[in-house]
């Protein structure tokens, strides 16, 4: 890694110790939106299964295929963003790292859940430089990547979008969907929240997804 990398990634670093100290330290109210329904508690939503998310196909941090199938058998947080994003970035990614702690400890969701970072820059975000930007905050999360186009067609089944800023501009900066989205493990679309999250609140509710989606 280059010098400049170098820095990028401690400065990356500093924002992670800060932005997970502020997670602990401010939460508040969490909007789940269920494809047109919202509520501020689920416990009285009914879960509507969009379509199955394909047409696109992304490569991982260690450069390995990412399609509709990997998405099977589990479920899957998915974020986008881009590696030098100042604040929604980390401080959401810090978020689900505290998430997936909860998780890991909770008997009924553990092992169940993986996070999904994608990168809405492919121009600067290599699947190299993706690698050593989520292994700062969780060696688990996958960082994802491809091309453009291919990016553009999954961030639409989730409704979300980004716009790219003047790149004449070496820092340019990128505008892009801050919500975090919940795939199901048949590969669906099923949920979607805004940070910053109530995390216990998120935990129970996590709870009644696994326990619906076990019962059919």
């Amino acid at each position: 890694m280059n010098i400049e990398n170098q820095s990028t990634m401690s400065k990356l670093l500093v924002s992670l110790v800060v932005m997970t100290i502020l997670t602990v330290v401010v939460i508040d109210k969490v909007f789940f939106t269920t494809h047109g329904k919202s509520a501020s508690i689920l416990d009285d939503v009914k879960v509507e299964l969009a379509a199955p998310i394909n047409g696109f196909s992304l490569i991982d941090h260690n450069e390995n295929k990412i399609t509709s199938n990997t998405f099977i058998g589990h479920w899957t947080f998915v974020f986008f963003g881009f590696t030098n994003c100042p604040d929604i970035c980390p401080a959401t990614l810090s978020q689900l790292v505290a998430l997936n702690t909860l998780i890991r400890r909770d008997s009924g969701l553990a092992d169940k859940f993986k996070t999904m970072f994608v990168s809405v820059d492919p121009d600067r975000d290599s699947p190299k430089f993706l690698r050593e930007y989520v292994k700062y905050f969780d060696s688990n999360f996958i960082g994802a990547t491809g091309e453009m186009n291919n990016i553009i067609s999954f961030e639409k089944q989730f409704g979300a979008f980004h716009v790219i800023g003047e790149k004449k501009q070496e820092n340019y900066t990128v505008s892009h969907t801050s919500s975090v989205f919940l795939v199901n493990p048949d590969g669906m679309f099923s949920a979607n929240f805004s940070p910053p999250m109530d995390l216990p609140m998120v935990v129970e509710q996590l709870n009644l997804f696994v326990n619906d989606y076990a019962k059919g």
